[in-house]
């Protein structure tokens, strides 16, 4: 199969990116081609450099508005040689590359695909105006649409009528492991205090991480713990970490990545919106206890009692966190891992579903 991929940055922090090159090295390793085509700031604007099959260009329009999506899509049609062997058109973030792959597909005559992701539909699409409307407008117009949790699979349904299919994220088993010696070795770099439990909150934390809900918690539910941010803090949100969090900025190193998963008894995501994290992807194969709200994606990932615990009240992020100081959890990160969607699995659901797009095309195109 021959994919053409467009997508936002891919050298930003963020979920989206690590996404996108994770699905692109699983495809490419199973013997497709993607060219990959993106946005890269650190080009000037108008710049386009291409190394083997990846394509990055300096923009020069920007987010979500209508000439950065034609930009995209200028790019994509006009720096790629796509000769006739293309099948299909990738869009990762539906109101940026989704829509401008769309856009592709009909000038070259290929299948497109749109995989929305969490803020795109959370955000974007349900924000009204101009861009939710463009955004609704090729949804509807794509031979095919992913989502991320199947929550999103009913809300797009209910905002634009339009049917998708839950694909789910995954993970590098490989790489995200139970790694005692990693653990300990982050645990003594920044001074983790021995035989106190760690709880751990990771990525870039803003207003739809729930952190509401900590500030909400008794004193007496969080003071056994030391309370560890691997990631970034929106300066809205900073006043609802308890004092005293200890705060680590991003980690691009794996390995290094890995020992701080390992040096926390348990990952938190209180989430009040979220599509299908990647840090609770990585917490669990590294087997460790995720006490998580159920929004979005976390409901498909996380089922309570036997991969995680699920909370929604006060009471319950109590009763879990008293769980976890009593020892009581660790069997969740052993069955977490064993069940944590792997690198095969999402692969695999996209081929199924970018080959039965370019049939649907195919047949839709000889029947006109």
């Amino acid at each position: 199969m021959r994919l053409v991929l467009l997508s936002p940055s891919v050298d930003r922090p963020g979920g989206v990116a690590r996404s996108v090159r994770r699905l692109t090295r699983s495809l490419r390793a199973r013997g497709h081609v993607v060219v990959l085509v993106a946005p890269d700031d650190d080009l000037f604007p108008g710049d386009v450099r291409r190394e083997g099959d990846d394509v990055r260009f300096g923009p020069r329009a920007r987010g979500a508005s209508a000439a950065a999506v034609a930009e995209h899509a200028e790019i994509a049609a006009g720096a790629v040689t796509f000769g006739g062997g293309a099948q299909a058109v990738l869009g990762f973030y539906a109101t940026t590359a989704g829509r401008a792959a769309v856009s592709t597909a009909e000038r070259l005559g290929l299948a497109s695909v749109i995989a929305a992701r969490g803020n795109d539909v959370d955000r974007d699409l349900e924000g009204g105006g101009e861009t939710a409307e463009a955004t609704g407008e090729a949804l509807r117009r794509a031979t095919a649409v992913t989502a991320v949790s199947t929550e999103m699979v009913e809300k797009l349904r209910a905002s634009v009528g339009r049917e998708s299919t839950f694909v789910t994220n995954a993970v590098d088993t490989e790489v995200f492991r139970p790694d005692p010696a990693g653990a300990s070795a982050f645990a003594r770099r920044h001074a983790l205090p021995p035989g106190r439990r760690v709880l751990g909150l990771f990525g870039e934390l803003k207003e739809k991480r729930g952190l509401a809900t900590l500030r909400a918690l008794p004193a007496e539910a969080l003071d056994p713990f030391e309370i560890l941010v691997v990631g970034a803090v929106r300066p809205e949100v900073r006043h609802d970490l308890p004092e005293g969090t200890r705060w680590v900025p991003y980690l691009d190193d794996d390995d290094t990545l890995r020992g701080a998963y390992g040096a926390c008894d348990a990952i938190l995501q209180p989430s009040v919106r979220d599509g299908m994290p990647n840090v609770v992807l990585e917490a669990m194969a590294c087997g460790r206890t995720v006490i998580a709200s159920g929004a979005g994606g976390l409901a498909d990932l996380v089922a309570h009692g036997e991969t995680g615990l699920t909370c929604e009240t006060v009471a319950q992020w109590s009763a879990a966190l008293a769980a976890v100081a009593r020892g009581e959890t660790t069997h969740l990160g052993d069955a977490a891992r064993a069940r944590v969607p792997t690198l095969a699995v999402e692969a695999a659901a996209f081929e199924d579903v970018l080959q039965r797009a370019i049939r649907r095309y195919t047949a839709s195109s000889a029947s006109r």
